[in-house]
């Protein structure tokens, strides 16, 4: 556990029992009353403000009172902000706000408003609390179909992220460039204030249902806070850095139209940077990125394929340091926190699988899945290397190419075909659209041999390791649980076409072209059909769910108007992920992490590919981790 440089001492904490709670009076404060009632550990505080302000005669209160909530403004964004052990606690005028407007009491007090979004650091104990406050956007930004935008109802009924806003919070470790992404959910207070509006506005004969839509209404136009604990695991310093994407539910284009991504940045109060350090260690000390990487490869071998972690750079590895599992074109390697990758080769995964899975592998996904696979039948030699490929060969390439019409192209892609029947020869062959496959769309990937694996079939056979010593991969193409499917999705798993060999393992990639095409509920829907038929097909066989890609900083402006946002793939992914789990105790195979944790000018780079296709050096990442964590502590196979 880490402790911050700005931590400082924890207020007195104080019980109810020791307040003297405000007379009659108090009555003529309903605010006051509503703060000591909801949040009794802010009693003391609120009773204190509120002595103070009667005290006064009653034409200096309103000036008393505007300088009370100046004065501690300006406390709560000092660089020596109160900390309390309380996880609800918050600067007063904020708390005060929150109140006022979520139980719809006017403040003739105050007057206290939010008119930019920022975030709030504070400590308590050794946990960094982070929460983001995000204004009610102005009335001029409302669109028409402001209404149509909304949370999905799970999301909306339990209080929890995506809400209404879409956020994008890191912080960024300064020395090794990794960067943390923060899941920030609904502040704690806004259940409580919920559930006292209703108790507020409660009728004999209203239905529950009419409060929900009241004050659904009421919510979408409120200030929204977002907290989380952050334990920063590696020493040194730490900026954060916060974007606001979409307000009042509009990165859910379910039923209106597609919003552009302009993000806000977000100011950071009152420090927007924090020194992570052991407690053990007494003053701050110098950690170096040597340090960091000499103790993440000192950590025993991964089991699971859903660590959170961060991306390191490769240059620190000392040499008698174990060699990490692969680097991305950046150099860097990822490491979860609580263990570390090594390499291994698709022969031995072949090896270890067939000990475990002699029946074989079924893959159910999309083009994701398709590039996985040719990093798995071609040995990783599939684009190894792609972006340290010469220029100046491929701008040649480029060149003829538009010299060509259509037909001669297609021809001469035709006429480069790899004539090698084994995948592992793939090779290079000078052409700038092979490249691109390595990066983005490799649907029609010049050089590739269609024998290996058909791009444009459903079903494909290939071999994982060696066919002595490997086992057999039956791969299915989905396109998601969508309408696109031809034939349908289920077609594969049910009905005279169906499939009539199962293997010992089977993998679901989906997330991607549901969030795209596809609302909640028709998901939803989907999916329960989905684990039936997984239920009854694979009982008693091992379960991967594969997360979907990591989508950010753009829509889909095409004529495909793909619903994509990245608040509607993490969506997604919930409802699959929970139910994968719950369902069948599936291995979860996480490949979002790893591109959530990517710094924000990486995470840019992704916009040049509109498929949001993980690029060959990150895809080769990803298969090593599901292979360490089906791998490791394999007590049948040495390797």
């Amino acid at each position: 556990m880490r402790s911050f440089k700005h931590e400082i001492a924890p207020a007195q904490t104080i019980t109810t029992d020791q307040i003297d709670m405000p007379n009659d009076d108090f009555l003529d404060y309903p605010i006051e009353a509503a703060m000591v009632e909801l949040f009794p550990s802010r009693a003391a505080e609120v009773t204190d403000v509120l002595e103070k302000y009667k005290s006064f005669p009653s034409f200096i209160r309103p000036l008393w009172a505007w300088w009370h909530t100046r004065q501690s403004w300006k406390q709560a964004l000092s660089a020596t902000p109160r900390v309390s052990d309380d996880e609800a606690e918050l600067p007063l005028p904020i708390l005060r706000h929150m109140v006022s407007t979520g139980l719809n009491i006017p403040d003739t007090i105050s007057h206290y408003s939010i008119d930019k979004p920022f975030l709030y650091l504070s400590t308590s104990g050794n946990d960094l609390c982070v929460r983001a406050i995000i204004p009610a956007p102005p009335a001029t930004t409302v669109s028409p179909s402001h209404y149509f935008y909304q949370p999905a109802y799970t999301q909306q009924y339990e209080l929890s992220s995506p809400w209404w806003d879409s956020l994008m919070v890191s912080a960024q470790h300064i020395d090794t460039d990794a960067s943390i992404p923060l899941h920030m959910e609904p502040w704690s207070g806004h259940k409580i204030l919920r559930e006292e509006w209703y108790k507020r506005t409660e009728l004999p004969n209203k239905p529950r249902f009419k409060q929900d839509a009241e004050y659904m209404m009421r919510e979408r136009k409120s200030v929204h806070i977002y907290e989380a604990k952050v334990n920063l695991i590696d020493p040194g310093r730490y900026i954060f850095d916060a974007k606001l994407e979409y307000q009042d539910g509009q990165w859910n284009f379910e039923k209106g139209p597609i919003i552009p991504y302009k993000p806000q940045d977000m100011a950071v109060y009152p420090f927007k940077s924090v020194v992570a350090q052991d407690p053990s260690e007494g003053a701050e000390q110098d950690h170096s990125i040597q340090d960091i990487v000499r103790n993440h490869m000192s950590l025993p071998l991964c089991t699971q394929a859903d660590l959170p972690g961060r991306w390191l750079p490769a240059d620190a590895l000392d040499q008698d340091l174990p060699q990490p599992a692969a680097l991305d074109r950046h150099g860097k390697f990822w490491a979860p926190f609580s263990c570390r990758l090594r390499r291994i080769s698709y022969e031995d995964y072949g090896t270890c699988l067939a000990s475990k899975y002699p029946n074989g592998m079924d893959t159910f996904g999309d083009s994701n899945m398709r590039r996985s696979i040719k990093k798995i039948i071609t040995h990783g030699r599939w684009c190894d290397d792609w972006h340290l490929v010469d220029v100046a060969t491929l701008q040649q390439s480029k060149e003829k190419d538009a010299e060509r019409n259509e037909e001669e192209q297609l021809k001469y892609e035709e006429s480069i075909i790899n004539p090698s029947t084994n995948p592992v020869n793939w090779d290079y062959n000078g052409e700038e659209k092979q490249l691109r496959s390595c990066y983005c769309e490799d649907f029609h990937e010049p050089g590739w041999n269609p024998e290996w694996l058909n791009a444009k079939e459903r079903k494909n056979k290939v071999w994982v390791g060696n066919q002595t010593t490997g086992i057999r991969l039956r791969s299915y193409k989905f396109d998601g649980l969508t309408y696109l499917n031809e034939p349908s999705w289920d077609s594969i798993l049910t009905g005279p076409n169906a499939t009539r060999v199962y293997g010992d393992i089977a993998i679901f990639s989906l997330g991607n072209w549901d969030a795209a095409y596809m609302t909640a509920r028709q998901f939803n829907k989907e999916l329960d059909w989905l684990i039936k038929l997984i239920r009854e097909r694979y009982s008693g066989k091992q379960i991967i769910y594969r997360t979907p890609q990591y989508y950010c900083c753009r829509v889909d402006t095409t004529d495909r108007q793909r619903l994509l946002s990245g608040s509607r793939v993490q969506l997604f992914n919930q409802l699959a992920r929970e139910k994968f789990v719950k369902e069948f105790q599936a291995i979860v195979w996480d490949t979002m992490i790893m591109g959530e944790s990517r710094t924000w000018d990486e995470k840019i780079e992704t916009k040049d590919c509109p498929s949001n296709h993980a690029s060959a050096d990150v895809v080769e990442v990803e298969n090593q981790v599901l292979m360490n964590a089906l791998c490791n502590g394999n007590e049948n196979v040495h390797f």
